[in-house]
């Protein structure tokens, strides 16, 4: 916990929720024009030197506005000489550059700054950080003995009876009142089939229940994105189709943390950044003439690669097939295919099909074979089916509909 002073004295009281070096939050509570406001924003650490010393930086980035209306805020950087738990620390405006030979005269020093057990927070704590209706806050009025971290996106309010279910240091509350399901969406796509242009869902029908949901949106549903992760539903499948971004958000993963970018070109640099933070890639598409890639911590991915292809890349495939890397997503768009390979342990082998017809036998072929529909593309008037033998098998069915199956999932959801 940290207190400090700007330089019209206002105070503000924060809260560190520390995890590792690329991961951890910051939540803030002050006063400004007699209202009292609440922001959070996440924070990574490094080592940097100052005037020839060395210093550990705290470095606040992406502000969400948790109380209060007109908030503007800018995240908080905070550097201390001798490590994370140093009691002497100080707090830097990010437009001072840490070369800078009068920092010392910039900075402020913090009134406070310690380490504290979560068992040692009472409710009057707790109220300065968080709202009532948010998923910590209910979880720690009902669990007085709570111990766990707390996790960034976990912040939506259940009203209902919630169950917990634990992966690592990070616990998800999860609705009681869902429609829980063990039908989940694999892969989808839009395309030519019997003679017409149809959507094509598939649906693996044995994981373990969890709750899914379902966007269509002419425009990317961001918002929407960001409703779901407040309740721990993460992204499992993105793609764009007949003018529509489809997207669907499911619970109960091993994913803990999410990003996504979207950008006119590739965003390589982007994504690189994400890897050096310990993101996956786990979703790729193109739409509106725009790349969409969803980032993911605790995918259970390795090593990974991508590259942008005018044509369709079998030799780049082969090659990293031979290097154990597998293809967990792939899109087409502006003339290019987009790959991701990345290497999984639980994959086994995996199959291609590019076919102007919809290759209905050869699924259902590699479907003796314990292989499974993991992704599809209909691009330049050919199917491409990717499909992926892995430690996991699940039963699968599909659906093909001149309008969005949506009746179909949910009868298989309810059946499920």
């Amino acid at each position: 916990m940290v207190r400090w002073f700007d330089r019209s004295n206002r105070s503000y009281l924060g809260l560190l929720t520390y995890y590792s070096k690329y991961d951890a939050n910051m939540r803030v509570n002050y006063f400004s024009n007699g209202e009292e406001r609440i922001v959070k924003f996440n924070c990574v650490t490094k080592n940097v030197q100052v005037l020839g010393s060395n210093f550990l930086c705290v470095d606040g980035s992406n502000v969400k506005v948790i109380k209060g209306t007109g908030v503007s805020y800018t995240p908080d950087n905070f550097l201390f000489k001798n490590g994370l738990y140093d009691k002497t620390g100080y707090t830097i405006d990010d437009q001072y550059a840490l070369d800078d030979p009068e920092l010392t005269l910039k900075w402020r020093e913090v009134e406070m700054w310690k380490k504290i057990n979560p068992n040692s927070l009472d409710k009057k704590i707790w109220k300065l950080f968080f709202l009532p209706t948010e998923l910590e806050y209910k979880r720690f009025m009902n669990d007085a003995s709570l111990t766990t971290a707390l996790n960034t996106h976990n912040e939506a309010a259940s009203t209902t009876r919630t169950a917990t279910t634990s992966y690592g240091k990070y616990e998800m509350a999860l609705d009681r009142k869902s429609p829980w399901t063990k039908a989940h969406i694999a892969a989808q796509a839009y395309g030519l089939i019997n003679g017409s242009n149809k959507w094509f869902l598939v649906m693996n029908k044995n994981n373990p229940k969890a709750y899914e949901d379902i966007k269509l949106s002419k425009t990317f549903p961001s918002y929407w994105i960001g409703q779901a992760w407040d309740k721990s539903r993460y992204v499992n499948a993105v793609d764009y189709a007949n003018g529509y971004w489809m997207v669907s958000t499911k619970s109960n993963s091993s994913i803990y943390r999410q990003a996504w970018k979207k950008s006119a070109t590739f965003p390589k640099d982007w994504v690189n950044e994400k890897w050096n933070d310990g993101y996956s890639m786990t979703h790729l598409a193109y739409g509106g003439g725009t790349w969409a890639v969803v980032a993911s911590k605790g995918s259970g991915l390795g090593l990974q690669n991508w590259f942008i292809r005018a044509y369709f890349p079998d030799k780049e495939i082969k090659k990293f097939w031979d290097e154990g890397k597998y293809i967990t997503a792939i899109a087409h768009g502006n003339g290019n295919w987009g790959v991701i390979m990345s290497k999984n342990s639980k994959i086994k082998r995996q199959f291609w099909k590019k076919s102007a017809v919809f290759p209905e036998s050869w699924i259902k072929e590699k479907w003796k074979l314990n292989a499974n529909i993991t992704s599809a593309v209909y691009a330049n008037g050919e199917w491409v089916i990717i499909m992926t033998t892995t430690e996991f098998d699940p039963t699968q069915e599909y659906f093909y509909n001149s309008t969005f199956p949506i009746s179909d999932v949910r009868e298989l959801w309810g059946k499920n």
